[in-house]
């Protein structure tokens, strides 16, 4: 099997084992993406009907508050005073008033004014007044949880559910009545819930849920803490299977603390083997009522079923689409591909100036342009002869550099030719051996090579003169920031070539030429630019000439440091042993500068170093 009919194999592979990835990935994400959204809509709905009994229940308890109240308060001021006559008047008279506001607000099934001994004063049933009630609910719990006891005096309602029978409640509102700063009395109200069972119907519940076996309905507890149900869609009561599940979800929602409050949303499967959903909410905090959504788990299960099946299909196709498209496309390439090795094959072998030519601008053309360029490299270095690379950095040496010089200076264009030298490098050489020394060299030409790549010119240039000594040509726009960039990189990375104890001292202590042991800086680099932007060059002696005179002039500056020769004319043309002999001497006197002010530690490691041979001797 060819290498091209081994990957398509690979190909297809690869896609079945994603499209089978995705699937299972696919299948647990959606799952539980409509698990938890559904659960989340469920959790809104409960909130939503919870709101809903609360504000009813908010508004019978501001009615008892701000109307029945003021009632009361009425009735028994009339009973003060000296005149009977006047007493008897002031009563009926607010008693008329206690009467019109039972008529006024039916959906209140029994009111009872009490005051403050716990005397029943008027009992009004079913919108009658009853006579003489004969009535004291001092020992009722309601009347003790206001009046009795110590409680905050903003704790004046209290509600109290009222279980009638299995499918019947009331709610008792107890209101505390304060005149003048004072309890006089209670309000007591008997509310039988009609409004709030109308919410749990089965036309409204479907407004707010859709779904078999789905609905809506309100637990509470009793006056001894059993759960009851409180109210529930009317069909329940003629259907028994219906039922049966309510009252299944009743049992488990009681047993998982439903009426302990907060917002829970609980699955458990049922006796018949389906799993459901109960979503519920608390009323309030203190009545230990809660809303409840139950809804079957399979609702939502086989509708994210069907949209994953849905899905798969989309995805097979499209995999089908693409691994077709992958073929056809594999086999114009391959096609292609053959024929171009053949011509490759043919290319090497000939070993010669040649090209290869593809129809079309396409990727195929493109390589073959690359192919063509690697060939022409191939030609270019075998002419210049591998023995022109230095050994070192692997970058082109003196004869080469020399060829780039000669080729830019006859083109006409504006260029910069420049010289790295590495300051204090022969020292270091002695001190830390030849080895370290060419990694040195080898880290500066590859900073160099860097850079020139990156902030210069594709066409830019890059030598090795031999030594520490590297040369890079560019344009004169360019070469500014390459030398700034360069110096900042070595002078960041040149510390890393040293040990911790010469770091810290900021060079170390050797001997120099003549014998004299001296403080040697850390290395920082000497830049020389040469150019032509402002006179003419017409021959590479003439560029070293330039060099060896800036080079002498950058020794005695301090630290890293580039100079670009700005002259318009040439001195008098100097030598190469007096060009190299003023270097020698600059050298000798920068270092005798940076020796100043060091004095104590040249001593101490003379000593050392004393010492050293002595014992040596």
């Amino acid at each position: 099997m060819r290498f091209g009919s081994k990957i398509f194999a690979l190909a297809l592979v690869i896609i079945f084992v994603a499209l089978f990835l995705t699937s299972l990935i696919m299948h647990k994400y959606i799952i539980e993406s409509f698990s938890y959204n559904n659960e989340q809509l469920a959790l809104s709905q409960a909130e939503i009907l919870a709101r809903q009994v609360k504000d009813l229940l908010d508004t019978k308890q501001q009615i008892i508050v701000l109307l029945g109240s003021v009632a009361l308060a009425d009735y028994i001021t009339s009973l003060q005073g000296q005149n009977k006559e006047d007493i008897e008047k002031k009563r009926k008279k607010a008693e008329v008033k206690i009467k019109v506001f039972a008529e006024q607000f039916d959906f209140f099934t029994e009111l009872r004014f009490i005051d403050s001994s716990g005397d029943v004063l008027i009992k009004i049933l079913n919108g009658k007044v009853v006579d003489k009630p004969g009535e004291n609910v001092s020992g009722k719990d309601y009347f003790n949880f206001l009046i009795s006891s110590n409680k905050d005096r903003k704790n004046y309602k209290y509600i109290s559910p009222v279980f009638k029978s299995e499918q019947s409640l009331a709610v008792n509102i107890a209101c505390l009545v304060n005149y003048k700063e004072k309890d006089i009395g209670l309000i007591v109200a008997t509310y039988n819930l009609e409004d709030i069972c109308d919410l749990f119907i089965d036309v409204k519940f479907k407004r707010v849920w859709a779904g078999e076996n789905s609905f809506a309905w309100l637990i509470g507890s009793d006056m001894d803490g059993k759960g009851q149900l409180i109210s529930f869609p009317a069909v329940f009561t003629s259907d028994s299977s219906l039922m049966s599940i309510l009252e299944e979800d009743k049992n488990f929602a009681i047993q998982e603390g439903i009426l302990k409050g907060g917002d829970r949303c609980i699955r458990y499967a049922s006796r018949s083997d389906n799993e459901r959903i109960i979503a519920f909410t608390p009323v309030n905090k203190t009545s230990g009522w809660s809303v409840a959504i139950s809804i079957p788990y399979r609702t939502f299960f086989s509708s994210a079923e069907r949209l994953q099946i849905k899905l798969l299909i989309i995805l097979t196709v499209a995999f089908l689409v693409i691994i077709i498209s992958i073929f056809i496309v594999f086999l114009n390439f391959t096609r292609y591909l053959t024929l171009l090795s053949h011509d490759v094959e043919v290319l090497v072998e000939l070993e010669q100036q040649s090209e290869l030519k593809i129809k079309g601008q396409n990727e195929l053309s493109d390589i073959a342009g690359f192919i063509n360029k690697l060939n022409q490299k191939y030609l270019d270095l075998k002419k210049q002869g591998s023995s022109d690379l230095n050994s070192i950095t692997n970058l082109p040496g003196n004869l080469t550099v020399q060829k780039k010089l000669f080729d830019i200076i006859d083109s006409g264009k504006k260029f910069a030719v420049a010289m790295v030298d590495i300051d204090n490098f022969n020292v270091y050489n002695q001190r830390y051996g030849f080895l370290k020394g060419d990694s040195i060299i080898r880290m500066t030409a590859t900073l160099v090579t860097n850079i020139v790549k990156e902030f210069g010119n594709k066409e830019d240039f890059v030598g090795h003169l031999g030594g520490d000594d590297i040369v890079f040509i560019t344009t004169t726009d360019k070469v500014d920031r390459i030398c700034n960039e360069i110096i900042s990189a070595f002078d960041r990375q040149i510390l890393l070539y040293y040990d911790r104890e010469d770091r810290e001292k900021g060079g170390f202590a050797w001997r120099d030429k003549e014998g004299i042991i001296r403080k040697f800086p850390v290395m920082t680099l000497s830049i020389a630019v040469s150019t032509n932007e402002k006179r003419q060059v017409i021959h590479p002696l003439q560029i070293s000439q330039i060099f060896s005179e800036l080079l002498v002039y950058l020794k005695k500056q301090e630290g890293s440091k580039y100079f670009k020769d700005r002259r318009t004319t040439d001195r008098k043309p100097l030598s190469t042993e007096t060009a190299s002999k003023m270097r020698k001497e600059e050298d000798e006197k920068s270092e005798e500068k940076q020796t100043e002010g060091i004095k104590t530690e040249d001593e101490k490691a003379t000593e050392k170093i004393e010492d050293k041979e002595n014992g040596n001797t």
